[in-house]
């Protein structure tokens, strides 16, 4: 199970807008551009490794945003880690283009999270959705 911020406004921020707005919000917010890029690399390889069924028709747009993916300046990738305090945090990767999604190890893990998970989605004013 996961959750998945949907910005109300239609439009999503960038990396740098997430960023700050996290770190307006919260008391511990950790920012990683290395890991960012990582992801993003990572997510580039899966797409173009996968199989094109599962992109529904749309697989030459998909092989177009890998192709962005391994091209982003310094920056436009994040992993972001923000809470209260080191102990009691999320970490998010915002890659553009893409929703931020929070995964959990479990049902424990979302009910631990949700005060954050919640407070991030008002910092960023998104709608919550479960996928």
């Amino acid at each position: 199970m996961g959750h998945e911020l949907v910005p109300r406004s239609g439009t999503l921020l960038t990396s740098f807008e997430v960023a700050r707005r996290l770190r307006d919000r919260f008391r511990y917010v950790r920012v990683d551009e290395g890991e960012g890029q990582a992801a993003a690399l990572a997510h580039a390889t899966w797409i173009e490794r996968a199989n094109p069924n599962v992109f529904l028709g749309r697989h030459e747009e998909a092989l177009r945003y890998a192709r962005r993916l391994r091209n982003l300046m310094t920056g436009e990738a994040l992993a972001i880690v923000f809470g209260d305090d080191s102990e009691h945090c999320r970490r998010i990767t915002v890659l553009p283009e893409q929703r931020i999604q929070v995964g959990y190890a479990g049902d424990a893990d979302e009910i631990a999270s949700r005060d954050l998970v919640t407070r991030c989605a008002q910092a960023l004013e998104c709608d919550i959705v479960v996928f």
